[in-house]
């Protein structure tokens, strides 16, 4: 009988997850980053500049790259599936990248089917990777640097490096990857550091310059400067992240990160010293890092999701291992009550360490985890279409603001970073805010979704907003609550 590939085996599994993911697919609410970039992109499709005519705190390759789509597919309804289709897509080539990865390193069939499925099923990635975010496709990216980078060649380090640049202008928190990287080969491969530089470098000069060419210092402004705002220099705050978001990724991912220290520890044991260790090893520490960046402001558990790459990769390996050992058990002369007592053990331990990913996982299958069901979404943008034309600002989050098509006054659809500025006293969000009062004391928005966990905890908005509006429905959501306003009659 002919044998499959393996490759086909790995399809195979790509293909049950797709469609066990695509089933749920809706217009539901997910998150608000997903919105904004939907929202964002949706205005760049409409030949509006990124930085210049629209704010938002991220390089420009994933915006730019969603913003395409929108051109491709007039229809609403149509585009939103396509987006949260093509979002799964992309969860499920860092899968196949894992695959890769996983055959290329450990030299076994086994070790990457068993790391395809550990990633894919991971809980922070298998809700995260449902939505539009920056990091799936920075995820992407890294791990085809990866890659080629364990690999030798004057080619490999080039693509490579390419792949590298990529990932940092999709979004900034894979700029320690970069400067990892950058120092490991110029430590241990120093006769291939002007490929990598020139690949990384080269293409992040091109997309850099471009768009100071086309926006000024904007773009430096929002992509740098903007991402430093966010933190907020308070150290109970920080601590305070770490406990509670912290406390999520331990909570779903407690599981993994035992067996991937587990992995690791057996990996670095095992093999000779070498360029590729080196590189692995560090990778997956700095990887697990990304654990702190919590601590920036706006940012939860989604962050987590760097690390879930090598998290399954070594997790695998600790599962191959672990196999061998409880396989030699079985056929050692230990006496039989030791064996079944080892067995019942080993799967009370199973049960217990995957019991909070899978419930996650079923809730996130189910949708209990949305920000907002379907139904008030549907509500709420026939309400902004109903009170609104289609050259009307508004005031809302980005996500029903896209899918109603109606623009944001001022810009503001990156809120969070807005509002951190506003609270700096940065004169420019000051000056804004005088605008939008103004808008407001006019009446010039024939619809306000104030969302009173963020604009509306501002005192002289939420105040001028119930001064001069009516206030017609208020909605709590899973994180926000949102209060709707249209304006007073004379």
């Amino acid at each position: 009988m002919k044998k499959f590939p393996d490759y086909l085996y790995a399809f195979f599994i790509l293909c049950i997850y797709f469609i066990l993911k695509y089933q749920f697919i809706s217009l539901a609410y997910l998150d608000f980053g997903d919105g904004n970039y939907l929202y964002i992109s949706w205005r760049l499709s409409r030949g509006e500049i990124l930085y210049r005519d629209i704010i938002s705190p991220q390089p420009p390759v994933m915006l730019y790259f969603w913003s395409i789509w929108h051109r491709l597919i007039p229809e609403l309804t149509a585009r939103v599936h396509f987006f949260r289709a093509a979002a799964i897509f992309v969860h499920m080539a860092a899968g196949w990248m894992v695959f890769l990865l996983a055959r290329l390193i450990f030299k076994n069939r086994v070790a990457g089917f068993l790391a395809l499925v550990l990633y894919l099923m991971q809980p922070i990635g298998f809700w995260w990777f449902r939505c539009i975010q920056s990091e799936p496709l920075g995820i992407v990216f890294m791990l085809i640097s990866t890659y080629f980078l364990l690999q030798p060649g004057r080619r490999n380090f080039l693509s490579g490096g390419i792949f590298s640049g990529l990932s940092v202008a999709v979004n900034m928190v894979f700029l320690p990857y970069f400067l990892l990287v950058a120092l490991i080969i110029l430590c241990y491969r120093p006769n291939q550091y002007k490929q990598f530089f020139l690949g990384s470098g080269g293409i992040l000069a091109i997309i850099f310059c471009l768009m100071t060419i086309l926006t000024g210092t904007d773009v430096w402004q929002q992509v740098f400067l903007n991402q430093f705002q966010t933190y907020t220099g308070q150290l109970p705050y920080y601590l305070n992240k770490l406990i509670t978001f912290g406390g999520i990724i331990i909570h779903l991912e407690a599981a993994v990160i035992i067996l991937f220290f587990f992995g690791l520890f057996h990996y670095m044991k095992q093999s000779t010293s070498s360029y590729s260790k080196v590189l692995l090893v560090l990778l997956s520490l700095q990887a697990l890092g990304s654990y702190f960046f919590v601590t920036k402001g706006g940012t939860v558990d989604y962050i987590f999701s760097i690390a879930e790459p090598f998290l399954a990769l070594f997790a695998a390996y600790a599962l191959l291992t672990i196999s061998r050992y409880f396989i030699s058990l079985l056929r050692g002369q230990w006496p039989l009550l030791v064996k079944i007592i080892c067995f019942i053990g080993l799967i009370h331990f199973l049960i217990v360490i995957t019991y909070s990913p899978i419930q996650y996982n079923a809730r996130t299958l189910r949708g209990e985890n949305y920000e907002a069901d379907v139904d008030t979404v549907t509500n709420l943008v026939s309400l902004i279409r109903r009170n609104t034309s289609r050259d009307d600002h508004i005031l809302a989050p980005p996500y029903y603001a896209f899918l109603a098509e109606r623009q944001i006054i001022e810009n503001l659809s990156s809120t969070y970073i807005f509002h951190m500025k506003y609270l700096q006293e940065d004169p420019e969000a000051r000056e804004t805010m005088d605008e939008l009062l103004e808008a407001v004391r006019n009446k010039q928005l024939p619809v306000i979704l104030l969302n009173m966990n963020q604009l509306g905890t501002i005192t002289p908005l939420r105040e001028a907003v119930r001064k001069h509006y009516s206030r017609t429905d208020q909605i709590r959501t899973r994180h926000e609550y949102i209060e709707v306003y249209l304006p007073e009659e004379d």
